[in-house]
């Protein structure tokens, strides 16, 4: 167990004001590098129902790739998937109007077990294959109509995707043949997308509500430099959830079946009366008021993901300059007014289509990787997803990387031992929000071991963390007496899902008053055997046995009400006894 000591070597609150200029400088050496000769990179927004492609013409201006089959309203690429009896397989426009068996939403169970059983084919597919069969599509359409060979994209995921749904992400893509050169999490496509913060400093919530996700992105943007301050969302948030309380209400109020024929009306519906007052299904008559009405409760589950990573950026809904709605779903101008009910009117911003902006977004972050943008290159910063740090003595958690903080960073502290004549450390590290470390998640440990035997609180051990961009985190310990180290490397410590994150943030918030409780319990029992140890060894000391009776036993009785301690309050009656007695013993003017 190790003991944190008093003097903290660099302090990481706040820590994207102490790192932003060795960011932003290799962020920007990144972003000037160049593609490969002959590239032909693409942006791909890849949807959850639907996708999007886009590139940067020669005039430097994006064009977004259409469907060979056309427009039939929304964006071009519908992530569906559907099987025929012969054995083909056909996506997009042609897959969600066939009547044949079809698949869609398969983006929610990237990067799990999860597998979807085809039926007509009596065969399995992953995520993954899934994903692929519609990246293919967009490739061989955007080829068709570029008339060139598409090397390799950008593609975008949701802020909160972990990584192992990143990494099936590009195994998606290296099944359907294409280099993935960048992921890049939407809301920071659609900021890019937008061009804000180039004529001054200006703090951003991109709001992304697609078919299935829901991202709140908080971001301060200026001159080129787009650094994340704070994420949050919800993965199992977006329009499909509009069509399915659409449809219940329907089948409950008329009895009318879930076909797919069925759901595809309810859809249609839905879009209509984003511009419309009435709409039909069938013969039954749907008002916009009864929509509102009906979607309320999806509605009303916007407001905590953007809250909660208002409150991580430390930030108010009055601190926020520009809001930008993202996704098809922020059409729907109910969804509008609830953004504007937090933020206010005037900060939403327009001028690009929200179904559009995250494949623009990609497609210019894929054409300053090929060396052909010939604007300002975009700069970004990520962070980290949660805290980090050590287990400290009576089993807190000391952290050294606070949740929210821009990456790359490193942090130090020093620590002691607890015991008298302490040879060796265990130092495990961990990662949540809770105050103590067995409610976190154990991300490893070191053992640093051949520490001269010496008093407890001497030997000096610096403990290091340093994340790099890519999210691996390397921890050091370091007996300062001696040199001797130890290193451990940890990646990918944020390996979680958003709904993880999300209960371990909810947790930390519902346990906070019986966490402070429980700490300040476990410091107060920690500073007592520190005293009892202290007070013992001065009344062993021959300074003590000079003193008069009087003094001596008022000693005495203060280390016997040091077993009777039970709250901060207690000790401190105590220290405030002490610093008395200290007087009388050293003299006025020295209390320590």
């Amino acid at each position: 167990m190790i003991e944190p000591r008093r003097r903290l070597l660099r302090q990481p609150s706040r820590p994207w004001r102490n790192w932003s200029r060795r960011v932003k400088k290799r962020a920007r050496k990144k972003a000037s590098k160049t593609g490969q000769v002959g590239d032909l990179l693409i942006g791909v927004d890849l949807g959850t129902t639907n996708s999007e492609a886009a590139f940067i013409n020669d005039k430097n201006e994006p064009e977004i790739i259409p469907a060979r089959e056309g427009s039939f309203g929304g964006k071009n690429f519908p992530s569906v998937v559907a099987f025929r009896k012969d054995g083909k397989i056909i996506v997009g426009h042609a897959a969600k109007r066939s009547p044949f068996e079809k698949i869609t939403g398969f983006k929610r169970h990237m990067g799990t077990t999860w597998k979807y059983r085809s039926r007509t084919l009596n065969r399995e597919f992953t995520p993954q294959e899934l994903s692929a069969f519609v990246l293919k599509k967009i490739v061989e359409d955007a080829e068709a109509y570029l008339r060139k060979k598409v090397t390799g994209a950008v593609i975008t995921v949701p802020a909160y995707f972990n990584d192992n749904q990143r990494q099936a992400t590009k195994d998606a893509a290296r099944i359907a043949g294409i280099e993935v050169r960048r992921l890049l999490n939407e809301p920071t496509a659609a900021a890019i997308a937008y061009g804000l913060g180039k004529a001054k400093d200006e703090k951003i919530a991109v709001l992304d509500l697609g078919g299935g996700t829901f991202d709140v992105t908080i971001m301060q943007v200026s001159s080129g430099v787009f650094e994340v301050l704070a994420t949050s969302g919800d993965t199992e948030l977006g329009g499909i959830d509009f069509d399915v309380a659409l449809m219940k209400y329907l089948r409950d109020k008329y009895g009318l079946e879930e076909t797919p024929d069925m759901q595809r009306q309810v859809e249609l519906a839905k879009m209509e009366l984003s511009s419309v007052d009435v709409t039909y299904i069938g013969d039954i008559e749907v008002t916009r008021e009864e929509f509102e009405r009906v979607i309320e409760p999806v509605l009303k589950r916007l407001e905590d993901p953007i809250r909660q990573a208002l409150k991580d950026a430390g930030l108010t809904p009055a601190d926020v300059d520009k809001v930008v709605p993202v996704g098809g779903s922020t059409k729907v101008p109910a969804v509008i007014r609830k953004f504007e009910s937090i933020f206010g009117s005037e900060k939403i911003v327009g001028g690009v289509d929200p179904m559009r902006a995250v494949a623009i977004g990609a497609a210019i972050e894929a054409a300053v990787l090929e060396g052909r943008w010939k604007g300002e290159a975009p700069i970004l910063v990520d962070v980290t997803p949660l805290s980090l740090g050590v287990e400290v003595q009576g089993g807190l958690v000391s952290v050294l990387i606070p949740r929210n903080t821009p990456i790359p960073y490193s942090a130090k502290k020093l620590y002691t031992t607890v015991s008298d004549y302490q040879t060796a450390v265990r130092i495990k590290v961990v990662q949540g929000e809770r105050r103590l470390a067995s409610e976190c998640i154990p991300l490893g440990e070191i053992v640093l071991d051949g520490i001269p035997p010496a008093p407890a609180g001497v030997p000096k051990i610096e403990v290091t963390f340093t994340i790099d961009e890519n999210g691996i985190l390397v921890v050091k310990a370091k007996d300062l007496g001696t040199g001797k180290e130890k290193q451990l490397t940890i990646e990918a410590p944020h390996r979680l899902s958003e709904d993880e994150i999300q209960r371990i943030i909810e947790e930390s918030k519902k346990y906070e008053e019986e966490d402070r409780k429980l700490a300040e319990k476990v410091e107060v029992q920690s500073k007592v055997v520190q005293m009892k140890k202290a007070l013992k060894d001065l009344m062993e000391s021959e300074t003590f046995k000079e003193l008069d009776d009087e003094t001596r036993s008022r000693f005495t009785a203060v280390v016997s009400k040091l077993d009777e301690v039970e709250s901060k309050a207690d000790l401190e009656a105590i220290e405030k006894e002490l610093a008395e007695l200290a007087r009388k013993l050293y003299g006025a003017e020295d209390e320590s």
